[in-house]
């Protein structure tokens, strides 16, 4: 049985392990304890935003009752950009799962990019450096707005890693910033 082919207005979610082969209970909404981190993109520092735009953002975002994890891979200037980003996805999967947050969804980056994705994550279950608990969902970011708060987190990182902490500083109190080394 083929499944329903999906249109640009209603994207299918990637998840491992698929839903109906989870047995674990589902969070009850309004809870507190999302988590929630980003990853490097081109658009974190907001530059198409103006500073009202991006201290209305910030603020918007520190009113909520919502943790902030970002993972950020320091010296780390020759690697490629992809073995950076599954560098701090490891080290931010391993944060969740201490955390006792074990949906996490990210952005898709594209069908290849996801698969490459559950690859580590099931290579990181092999290992035994996650359990089999945590479940990992990617979808589309503009049909996901949940997902534009580590945006404006990791806007507010990038800006004060650049010399402007003011956004930062807004979050500090909720926020969580491992800095893990790369190569020396």
């Amino acid at each position: 049985m083929n499944p329903a082919p999906t249109t640009p207005e209603t994207p299918a979610p990637t998840s491992w392990p698929p839903p109906s082969a989870d047995p674990r209970p589902r969070r009850p909404s309004g809870t507190s304890s999302s988590v929630s981190a980003c990853q490097p993109r081109s658009n974190c520092t907001g530059a198409t935003r103006t500073p009202t735009r991006r201290s209305a953002i910030t603020h918007t975002v520190a009113a909520c009752d919502i943790d902030h994890v970002v993972i950020v891979r320091v010296g780390a200037d020759q690697e490629r950009p992809e073995r950076r980003r599954r560098k701090c996805l490891e080290r931010l999967l391993h944060e969740l799962e201490a955390r006792s947050i074990l949906d996490v969804v990210l952005e898709s980056r594209g069908r290849a990019d996801d698969r490459r994705d559950i690859q580590m994550l099931n290579a990181l279950r092999g290992q035994h450096y996650l359990s089999t608990s945590i479940r990992l969902t990617h979808v589309v970011g503009r049909y996901e707005p949940m997902l534009w708060i580590p945006d404006a987190v990791c806007g507010a990182v990038t800006s004060a890693r650049i010399g402007d902490p003011s956004h930062q500083s807004i979050l500090n109190q909720r926020l969580t910033l491992i800095e893990i080394a790369g190569p020396q």
